[in-house]
């Protein structure tokens, strides 16, 4: 890697020009920038930030606080994609989990205070340790919450996951034209996250626009735990089966568990959608390719671009005002395939379901 020195010398500029044109300083022509980018590319110049840091009292690193590295898919591809952009903008990132546990999660954001990140993007789904954020908040530490769970002033992004399962509600009981839901869910237990919450209180909205209520001898309990995603879904088919004739469509809280639950149906003799109608939540890639492909809620895919540009608003900013801790709403999407409309187009080009003989007349 090369100094500002190298440059300046390789560019016959001052050490200051040279720096100030790379700081995107103003005052320097077109010709002159061009020419120090150019030179700092050919040179493989590398901005030392602790240096600067030092001399800034920045750190010039984001701390970016989840439950695990073991998390559901949707999860880790928002904070893939905010370390990409938040790269991208010249920061450093430092990582931290806390396993959905709340000890742990006020051991890694003060791990990172220590470490003098500038900012923090924090995804936690219990409030346990919500009078230490307000303190945080208080003493200016700068956070961007994923899916809030604090009531509490904050900068927040949320998928609106009421909304998202009156959407998988209203398209059973009202597209479909089923009568009656039963729903894979995490228990109701003092583990139950803000996300499921949500979406309980959605479910119930849902029913009510159809006059109905949720029936608890049809709520099947999915406890999903970190690396055993599956073997929790595989009970749960079994609790279906062994109820199968009691409803007529299956709601789940999450795409996780479709694959077990669509394979011992399918296993079963169980037809998707013709006895059954299924959908899931979240969109993830690979449900399009099931066996019977799979409705769903699709997440918004631009979370995490929201996320960084509302830290990235904060850190600029000389003072943090009231407009900045505000909670930003983002509307998930209903997506509609095979396993609940036998009509819908096929998504997976491995699999045919749902094929009907063609008809005398037809052949």
């Amino acid at each position: 890697m090369s100094t500002l020195r190298q440059i300046s010398k390789h560019t016959d500029l001052a050490v200051s020009t040279v720096s100030e044109v790379l700081r995107g300083l103003p005052g320097y022509n077109e010709a002159t920038r061009t020419k120090v980018l150019q030179a700092a590319e050919q040179l493989n110049y590398q901005p030392n930030h602790l240096a600067r840091g030092l001399r800034q009292k920045r750190s010039g690193v984001i701390g970016l606080v989840f439950n695990s590295l073991n998390s559901v898919p949707i999860t880790l591809a928002k904070f893939a994609t905010i370390e990409r952009l938040v790269r991208a903008k010249g920061y450093g990132v430092l990582i931290a989990n806390h396993y959905d546990r709340p000890d742990p999660e006020l051991g890694a954001i003060q791990q990172l205070l220590r470490s003098q990140v500038e900012g923090m993007v924090l995804f936690s789904q219990k409030n346990n340790n919500q009078k230490h954020i307000e303190k945080f908040l208080a003493d200016g530490v700068k956070i961007v919450t994923i899916d809030s769970p604090f009531d509490i002033p904050i900068a927040d992004v949320s998928v609106d996951r009421v909304l998202g399962a009156q959407l998988q509600v209203r398209h059973i009981l009202g597209d479909c034209k089923r009568r009656r839901i039963a729903f894979v869910c995490r228990p109701p237990d003092s583990r139950r996250t803000s996300s499921v919450t949500a979406k309980l209180q959605g479910y119930e909205k849902g029913l009510a626009e159809f006059g109905q209520t949720m029936d608890d001898h049809l709520f099947i309990p999915h406890p999903y735990q970190e690396g055993h995603p599956y073997e929790h879904a595989l009970n749960a088919a079994a609790q279906l089966l062994k109820h199968r004739g009691e409803y007529d469509a299956v709601i789940l809280y999450s795409d996780m568990p479709a694959l077990p639950i669509v394979s011992s149906f399918i296993n079963a003799g169980v037809r998707i959608p013709d006895e059954v109608a299924i959908i899931g939540f979240d969109d993830l890639p690979y449900v399009a390719y099931l066996p019977v492909p799979l409705s769903t809620i699709r997440q918004p895919r631009d979370i995490g671009e929201h996320v960084v540009r509302r830290l990235m608003e904060m850190l600029e900013a000389d003072k943090i005002t009231d407009e900045m801790k505000r909670q930003e709403w983002h509307a998930p999407t209903l997506i509609v395939r095979q396993s609940t409309m036998s009509d819908a187009s096929n998504t997976n080009p491995f699999v045919q379901v749902n094929q009907t003989p063609a008809s005398p007349k037809e052949k």
